[in-house]
């Protein structure tokens, strides 16, 4: 679809524009926030929020864990958007931890509960038939949407079997992935018992608890970090490894190359590996988040490496207004964040490191922003933030919302030891972070103000504006290392890695200046760079394939619609040129190419790109 015609940025908003970073998105830094902890409070009895969903009427239900005492056990607390504790119960058995791992919803909007138990005083409800013997098990639950408990029962074998992640299917099987070292159940391909210790699964398991498909993997130091699920019920698994025989099918990177390494496996319905690769380099890398564009079926995965290169080019970093060096030493920081997002059959189509940020979730929402939930330091906060809930003390946290070009929109700072997950309510805008704090300098709105000075379940709330629009404008200056972007009323900048000079009357810029129009969401499914006698571009759309050789004047196009034809363009000026170490192409046709309406202002020497997703 063509994207619309909007040509005109007001110079008065810029000068309007009193600071680079003062976006107001947010409506309230904080709407709602509250400790989850069980009473009495007793000595060394911690408590962590695990996860969260929400039902049709907008009401959140949140899940954690109260453990380090024993028995540990675990609860479900329903809030009202606006945080009013609607719900709330415990998961306790005299002997027993109760450890919930997992929080998801069926189509009846029922809600499931998954986890592990160490113990045999679980209570069970309607159970499935067969209940394992041993003591360490997985346990489903199922609450109806009044929050009237229908089912509850164990799942596993004659050894120690865990849950991990859990979640439901479009068939509404259940897919979980753990780890389990009993010889029962989980069979090789002959039905007979691994004989291994423990070993990562992931199955599928139908509401009946009978096993529907499986595959088990070698555990030996490899954890699975994240999972997600397409639209066609397929899944896919990533973490980190320092084993070097997991099964590897059409992969990025064959082999283990440092000490550990990330990696992901794409699986079919029956659990068999579609693809599997390792990701990293030398050093140590993990992917700690996935998630799946609920449209396009993108996967985008997220991680912290401190090696040199990954097995995929990785251009200049979005975030890169954080101290990329140690204010005291001087020294480098070699740790950094990363998101990669790849189409659904694996082509790459954008990557960027994160300086000073460290993802630990990442949620996409449907119009393709991205919302990373982060670790960092206080001397590495982004410049970006545009609200603070709390002191920033030597461990802080962060939620960062990015467009889907990457391009950083909104992120809030937020003092909280250890965030777990965050969730993203479209239909009211709200953004929901989950986890545990130590610190009790907070200034709380919600129901349970914290009283111990021990580690308690947090549970916070931020309220969106508004949907982000779909419209974008560009302004670009002559001679600037800056790009303007607004958004809607929202101006915010970022920081391109070359200036934008004329040669021969027409403008160029680097690949960076590109990235705010070019990208997921405005139809490029692929940006190539070839190298060779003539080096060259290769730009490509769901219609054509636009190609740019270095010094020459020449443009090819080709149709995918007409494979055979090639339709050739004479510009009046180089469309690809090498200038120092950057490679720099003509902004105007690119930018017109792929739908972009472009106005040029020539006493001010500025350009102004418009468009529309």
């Amino acid at each position: 679809m063509k994207r619309k015609i909007l040509v005109y940025l007001l110079l008065i908003s810029i000068l309007q524009f009193h600071s680079a970073y003062s976006v107001n998105l947010i409506e309230d830094p904080l709407l709602f926030s509250t400790h989850c902890y069980q009473e009495p409070v007793k000595p060394n009895q911690r408590s962590k929020s695990i996860g969260c969903v929400s039902d049709n009427q907008n009401n959140v239900y949140v899940t954690g864990v109260h453990y380090g005492i024993h028995p540990i056990s675990s609860f479900m607390n329903v809030y009202s958007p606006e945080g009013e504790l609607l719900y709330s119960t415990q998961l306790e058995a005299p002997d027993t931890d109760i450890t919930v791992t997992g929080i998801f919803m069926d189509k009846e909007e029922n809600i499931w509960l998954a986890g592990n138990i160490t113990g045999r005083e679980f209570p069970v409800e309607q159970p499935w038939e067969t209940l394992p013997e041993d003591e360490n098990n997985l346990f489903f639950m199922k609450y109806s949407p009044d929050r009237e408990l229908l089912f509850s029962s164990l799942w596993g074998g004659n050894g120690k079997d865990t849950c991990q992640h859990a979640m439901m299917n479009p068939k509404g099987q259940i897919v979980v992935s753990g780890i389990t070292d009993s010889t029962d159940i989980l069979l090789d391909q002959d039905g007979k018992s691994t004989q291994s210790q423990d070993r990562n699964f992931v199955a599928v398991i139908n509401q009946d608890g009978q096993i529907d498909s499986y595959d088990c993997f070698s555990v030996r130091k490899t954890v699975i970090q994240c999972m997600g699920l397409f639209e066609d019920g397929r899944m896919v698994i990533a973490g980190q490894t320092s084993d070097s025989s997991l099964p590897v099918k059409e992969p990025l990177q064959e082999s283990l190359k440092g000490n550990q390494d990330g990696f992901f496996m794409v699986l079919d319905t029956q659990c068999q590996v579609e693809r599997g690769s390792y990701f990293g380099g030398e050093g140590r890398d993990e992917i700690t988040s996935l998630s799946i564009n609920p449209v396009s079926q993108s996967v985008s995965f997220a991680g912290v490496s401190d090696s040199e290169s990954l097995p995929i080019p990785i251009p200049s970093p979005v975030i890169k207004g954080d101290r990329e060096e140690d204010p005291e030493t001087k020294k480098s920081f070699t740790e950094k964040g990363f998101i990669v997002t790849f189409q659904k059959d694996f082509t790459l189509l954008r990557s960027t490191y994160l300086y000073g940020i460290y993802p630990i979730d990442l949620k996409i929402d449907k119009l393709g922003n991205m919302y990373v939930l982060s670790t960092g330091k206080k001397d590495t906060l982004h410049p970006f933030y545009r609200h603070q809930w709390g002191d920033p003390v030597a461990s802080c946290s962060s939620i960062h919302i990015l467009l889907p070009t990457y391009l950083p929109y909104h992120s809030l700072s937020i003092d909280a030891s250890h965030p777990v997950s965050l969730y993203v309510n479209e239909a009211i805008t709200q953004v929901w972070l989950v986890g545990s704090t130590e610190q009790s300098m907070y200034t709380f709105k919600g129901a349970q103000p914290k009283n111990s000075q021990l580690e308690a379940g947090m549970v916070a709330s931020f309220q969106l504006k508004q949907t982000l629009s779909r419209s974008r404008k560009a302004q670009l200056q002559i001679g600037d290392y800056n790009e303007w972007v607004m958004v809607e009323n929202n101006i915010f900048l970022q920081v391109i890695d070359s200036s934008l000079f004329l040669h021969k009357n027409r403008t160029y810029a680097s690949l960076y200046a590109f990235h705010p129009f070019i990208g997921p969401s405005e139809k490029i499914t692929k940006m190539e760079y070839h190298p060779g006698e003539w080096q060259r571009f290769t730009f490509e759309d769901d219609e054509k394939i636009v190609e740019l050789v270095e010094s020459n004047e020449k443009v090819t196009i080709q149709y995918k619609n007409s494979p055979d034809h090639k339709e050739t363009i004479l510009l009046d000026s180089p469309a690809y040129l090498i200038r120092g170490n950057r490679s720099v192409l003509i902004l105007r046709f690119v930018a017109e190419t792929f739908g972009c309406e472009v106005e040029w202002e020539p006493v001010e020497q500025r350009i102004l790109i418009s468009w529309d997703l």
